[in-house]
């Protein structure tokens, strides 16, 4: 089993589906106190279970000086059970306000609340992988090596912004700092990242099922631009210098039958 198969799928959108259901939302927001108070989502558990009522999906949003609250999906078993889970909730210590959503369309509820979506501290656009692919072979057939220079330099920025304004601001040693990337990287989609060495001269990764090389194969000049981009801008900011200061290779691919992609990245003296 390769390191991508260590993993489990996981739903990144607040969409519940079930089909012939009649799952619900609430919205329950909390007091800043509650962050860091004992036993409050076991109570909050309790207002569901007490009503015959699974929860579905649970999903607690918040930092200090943030709004805390909780997105919950459930399936009650009628109007009254709706109805007792919210008085119920509005009871609960720590609990400032409590709002119910019902299903969209049958067998749907989503969040109707949250907006935007954050990564970082920063808004980030979610969309299906599907999207991804067609806009990378669009690319790759229409415009060529110029599209992969776009691709590198875009994502380049991308990953030098994120070192600056993330990473180095939660850890301050880098062994902490690619750690910390390895596990971002996985859960943004990316693929499954292992760092493998990070010195003050060199970075070498292997990632596993890259969701960008992937759907290259049909393109005999197509190549890792995104990632590899990703990963410079990131090394380079963690070196203090810029791109002329950093040559990124990808020295193994799955679109060549590698098991893996590597990336070795060297500091230019």
């Amino acid at each position: 089993m390769d390191a991508a198969g260590e993993f489990l799928p996981f739903h990144s959108g607040r969409i519940v589906v079930i089909p012939g259901g009649r799952p619900h939302a609430f919205r329950v927001d909390f007091a800043p106190e509650a962050l860091t108070a004992r036993g409050v989502l076991a109570r909050i558990s309790e207002c569901f279970a007490s009503n015959d009522t699974p929860i579905l999906s649970l999903h607690v949003t918040g930092r200090p000086g943030e709004p805390f609250w909780a997105f919950i999906a459930c399936e009650p078993p009628d109007s009254k059970a709706v109805e007792r889970i919210r008085e119920c909730l509005a009871k609960t210590p720590y609990v400032k306000g409590v709002e119910h959503s019902p299903p969209v369309i049958e067998g749907v509820a989503v969040d109707a609340w949250g907006f935007p979506p954050l990564l970082g501290g920063i808004r980030a656009v979610i969309f299906r992988e599907p999207v991804l692919r067609e806009f990378l072979l669009y690319g790759w057939r229409h415009m060529g090596t110029g599209f992969g220079y776009i691709l590198y330099h875009t994502f380049f920025d991308s990953g030098a912004a994120m070192h600056r304004e993330f990473y180095s601001r939660l850890a301050r040693r880098r062994e902490d700092q690619a750690r910390l990337l390895e596990h971002v990287f996985r859960l943004t989609g990316y693929g499954v990242l292992e760092v493998a060495e990070f010195t003050d001269w060199r970075f070498a990764a292997r990632v596993y099922d890259s969701v960008e090389c992937k759907h290259l194969g049909e393109i005999e000049e197509a190549e890792s631009m995104m990632i590899r981009g990703l990963l410079a801008g990131f090394v380079a900011a963690s070196w203090g210098v810029g791109r002329e200061g950093v040559e990124p290779r990808e020295t193994k691919c799955i679109k060549r039958g590698d098991p893996y992609c590597e990336f070795v990245i060297t500091r230019r003296v």
